[in-house]
């Protein structure tokens, strides 16, 4: 009887912490916060501007993804600084490999996971950690 008993303590011990580990991987996802643009680099040149630059990412830990771009609209000797939000799910495959709305890339991380670089062709956008 003893060792049944020990049999099952055992296991409970084992699930509970498969729990703890399955929820501390899932909240330790350096990518979750919000993440706002500091530079796009094109060709070893910042083409980001004063409106781009309000830009965010928002990764939450449920996998739903926001991203607000900025960007200037030239009309009749004004410039207005507008902005477009897109709304997706967001998946880490692993190996720095993230897929948001369909679309897989590898981000770098650097500087203790508060800058994250986002390459696509020739420009590489830079966020900084907001939280």
């Amino acid at each position: 009887m003893k060792k049944i008993v020990h049999v099952l303590l055992i296991i409970a011990l084992i699930y509970s912490c498969n729990n703890t580990e399955d929820n501390e991987t899932l909240s330790s996802d350096p990518i979750i916060g919000k993440w706002q643009l500091f530079q796009d680099i094109e060709n070893g040149t910042d083409i980001s501007t004063s409106c781009s630059r309000q830009g965010t990412l928002s990764f939450s830990e449920d996998g739903n993804f926001e991203g607000i771009y900025f960007t200037e609209d030239s009309g009749q000797n004004t410039t207005a600084c507008i902005s477009e939000t897109q709304n997706a799910f967001w998946l880490n495959k692993g190996s720095n490999l993230y897929t948001v709305d369909g679309i897989t890339r590898k981000i770098t991380f650097k500087e203790n996971f508060t800058i994250l670089e986002l390459p696509n062709g020739s420009l590489t956008s830079i966020f900084k950690k907001l939280n």
